[in-house]
C-alpha cells in the first residue's frame, strides 16, 4: 500500500513540474501520434529489436499533449503583413503599412526600430535616397537602438553613400561598420565595389 502511494505521488510530481514548466516556458511540443524517428523504425540499436508501434494506439500514451497557440499582438501582425508586400515589391503599400505601425506603437517599443529600418528600406527601394538617408542617420542617432539593427543601419547608410556618390563619407561608415561589426555576416558587403556589381 505503500509504495503504491509513494508511485501515485512522484507522478503527481512529474506531472506538476511538467505543468509548471509549460506556464513558465511553454516548453512542452505536440507529440504526434504514432511517430517512431526513421533511424529507429528501420534499424534496431544493436543487441536490441525493432520498435513497432501499433496502427491504432499513441506511442506516448502516458504524455500531457497540451496544445499551445501563440498570438500575436494586432501590431505584430500588421508588421508581418508590411514585410510581405516589402517582400513582393510592393514598397508603397509595405511603407504605408509600416507607417501605420510605427504610429501606434510606444516609443520604446523595440519593433519602432525593426520598423523604421523597413520604412528606410521601402524608400531605398523607391529610389527615394534622401528621406532613406534622414531615417537611417535619425535611427543612428537613437542610443536604444539595438544591435542587430544598428549593425544594419551602419551597413545600408554606408551603402546609400555609395549609391549617391559620397564615397568619401561611405568609406568612413564601412570603416566604422567594420570596427565595431568585425565578424558581422555583411562584412563582405561593406564596400562600394558591391554595389556597383549590382
Amino acid at each position: 500500500m505503500l509504495s503504491r502511494t509513494r508511485h501515485i505521488l512522484v507522478r503527481i510530481l512529474i506531472l506538476s513540474v511538467l505543468l509548471m514548466s509549460i506556464g513558465v516556458a511553454g516548453c512542452l511540443q505536440n507529440v504526434r501520434k504514432g511517430y517512431v524517428p526513421p533511424r529507429y523504425a528501420d534499424q534496431p540499436l544493436p543487441g536490441k529489436k525493432a520498435v513497432t508501434v501499433p496502427k491504432n494506439r499513441e506511442r506516448f500514451s502516458d504524455t500531457v499533449v497540451v496544445k499551445m497557440v501563440a498570438k500575436q499582438s494586432p501590431l505584430v501582425q500588421q508588421f508581418n503583413a508590411a514585410q510581405a508586400l516589402f517582400d513582393e515589391g510592393k514598397y508603397i503599400d509595405a511603407r504605408k503599412l509600416f507607417s501605420e505601425v510605427v504610429e501606434n506603437l510606444a516609443q520604446n517599443d523595440s519593433l519602432v526600430f525593426e520598423t523604421e529600418f523597413m520604412i528606410a528600406e521601402c524608400a531605398i527601394s523607391l529610389a527615394e535616397y534622401e528621406p532613406a538617408a534622414e531615417t537611417l542617420n535619425t535611427l543612428l542617432r537613437n542610443e536604444s537602438l539595438p544591435t542587430t539593427v544598428h549593425e544594419r543601419t551602419l551597413l545600408r547608410l554606408a551603402q546609400l553613400n555609395c549609391v549617391q556618390g559620397n564615397v568619401e563619407k561611405a568609406t568612413k561608415l564601412f570603416a566604422e561598420f567594420q570596427r565595431e561589426y568585425p565578424k558581422s555576416q555583411f562584412t563582405a558587403m561593406a564596400n562600394c565595389d558591391t554595389i556597383k556589381a549590382r
